[in-house]
């Protein structure tokens, strides 16, 4: 129940909160669920605790988005919906066409598109192995340690979940595993564990976090509360997910972080 988590008042800016009062969507007290189902809201928060995030080029509705943001934003970027899923309310742009449309949005185009909805547009992050999209890095993580790692690669419709140390895998049931053979440098791999290791501030948290990985740099996505809504994970993968919720609630150290 993420409504549970109060964020502390040290880590909540004059930012998040001009935010909350502008998104519909965010109204109430700030929680960690207000904070998880809002993707900008989600960075400035994270911010806090030091973590890399994209760059920003533009937040806000289709009243303030302007000709000049327009004609200023670079050849690649993407546009999302602060609230939303997966691939909906997001528009992804590759030398200056959205991605798979290949045409050039307009400018009335994203008037219309936003719908007076919070919008947030910000740099597109391709590595020099990645195809169209970025490679995704979703970390499965218990009281801040990193257990497992889901490697995405929506390109080629795949994805893997593997234990940390990368040595075991477990497939998804319904999901190709077709994605090439990964593995994460030791700086990755650090900073991916020190940056989740931040969130042990929750007491008993399980939770998905999304990162991307440009260059051995690490770059935070976004929160995932529900990962995939319960749904691909196999008998055994559902079996370990549970063992390792109720652990983590009994306060038992079940495998070490570093």
């Amino acid at each position: 129940n993420f409504t549970n988590y109060r964020i502390s008042p040290q880590l909540i800016t004059n930012e998040m909160k001009a935010h909350i009062n502008r998104c519909r969507a965010c109204r109430g007290p700030i929680t960690l669920y207000t904070i998880c189902q809002d993707k900008y809201l989600s960075q400035l928060f994270v911010r806090q605790l030091r973590w890399r995030t994209p760059k920003l080029y533009f937040n806000g509705t289709c009243n303030t988005f302007t000709r000049k943001i327009y004609k200023d934003l670079p050849d690649e970027y993407v546009m999302k919906m602060t609230h939303g899923y997966g691939a909906k309310g997001c528009v992804p742009v590759i030398n200056k066409k959205i991605l798979n449309k290949h045409v050039i949005p307009s400018f009335n185009y994203f008037k219309k598109w936003m719908d007076n909805k919070y919008i947030i547009c910000e740099e597109y992050l391709l590595d020099k192995t990645s195809v169209k999209y970025p490679i995704d890095y979703k970390c499965y993580v218990f009281n801040g340690t990193i257990k497992y790692i889901c490697v995405g690669e929506r390109f080629l419709k795949s994805a893997s979940l593997h234990a940390i140390d990368f040595k075991r895998k477990y497939k998804f049931v319904g999901i190709r595993d077709n994605s090439r053979d990964i593995i994460l440098s030791n700086k990755a791999l650090y900073t991916l564990k020190k940056y989740c290791r931040d969130l042990s501030i929750f007491n008993n948290l399980f939770i998905r976090v999304d990162f991307y990985i440009i260059e051995d740099e690490v770059i935070f996505g976004e929160f995932t509360p529900n990962p995939n809504n319960g749904h691909h994970y196999s008998r055994e993968m559902l079996s370990l997910l549970d063992r390792d919720i109720r652990a983590m609630r009994r306060g038992r150290v079940i495998f070490n972080n570093y």
